[in-house]
């Protein structure tokens, strides 16, 4: 188990580094189009020891496409053609498994935007939750049942991770634009942390606002966008919905 988790380590560093050299390279040729990272999970569930399977989460149903072992070189699924097909920006994007620590290999100060996808709305299918910040705390075992690392993510730290003023001109310039619709009558709406969301995907989360917070490098802004379980696993309709989502989130970049 000590070695499976270390090749998944190893694995995740790799993606992340192949995620900033695709974003640096693809964006030299224009300093004004923003650099954006799109990150999705894996399944964590009755996974039968292969934390890359892509199946049953939408977020890398969003990104990869079709049901999946493990994630193809090229992430062509709905989501990214839809981006790439109508919004000004360099995008690249990474599918993480649900291990504590994932997103610890992530360039994150190598782009503008970032913008973590996860599954989250639970009872219904046509809301996409934004979390406006993050719980100090981690709670559950991941996939490959491994505790945290800690009860919280850190010490003497508050019990909220904030937004900084610049997220939070950014959170109420979406929240202005929350009552048009979204695609296929999707809705967005907008949520503070909660205790009960303290999973791999608050943790992941917490880490973005922590680099947005310090100036890392060249990042702007950070998100986290919870999804629901696609309707009669349309990911396409689920796809154009998020995709508008994340058009509002880069027009606020440029």
């Amino acid at each position: 188990m000590l070695n499976f988790m270390r090749r998944s380590a190893a694995a995740v560093g790799g993606a992340a580094a192949a995620a900033s050299l695709c974003a640096a390279t693809s964006s030299e040729a224009s300093s004004k189009r923003p650099r954006v990272l799109i990150t999705g999970f894996h399944d964590w569930r009755e996974l039968d020891g292969n934390i890359w399977r892509c199946r049953d989460n939408p977020s890398c149903r969003l990104l990869l496409g079709s049901q999946c072992p493990s994630p193809p070189i090229v992430r062509d699924g709905p989501l990214p053609r839809a981006l790439r097909a109508s919004v000004p920006a360099d995008f690249s994007f990474v599918t993480l498994p649900v291990i504590w620590g994932t997103a610890a290999g992530l360039d994150l100060g190598s782009f503008d935007v970032v913008i973590h996808l996860g599954l989250g709305v639970y009872d219904r299918h046509d809301t996409i939750l934004l979390e406006n910040d993050a719980y100090n705390m981690r709670r559950g075992p991941d996939a490959l049942a491994q505790a945290p690392p800690g009860h919280t993510l850190e010490c003497g730290s508050a019990q909220v991770q904030p937004a900084s003023s610049g997220m939070s001109a950014r959170y109420s310039a979406l929240q202005a634009s929350a009552s048009a619709p979204l695609a296929g009558d999707f809705v967005l709406a907008l949520a503070p942390a909660r205790s009960e969301n303290s999973y791999i995907c608050n943790e992941t989360h917490w880490r973005a606002l922590k680099a947005q917070h310090a100036q890392t490098g060249r990042l702007s802004s950070a998100y986290f966008v919870h999804l629901p379980y696609s309707k009669d696993d349309d990911h396409q309709a689920l796809a154009a919905a998020v995709a508008d989502v994340i058009r509002r989130i880069v027009a606020l970049e440029v």
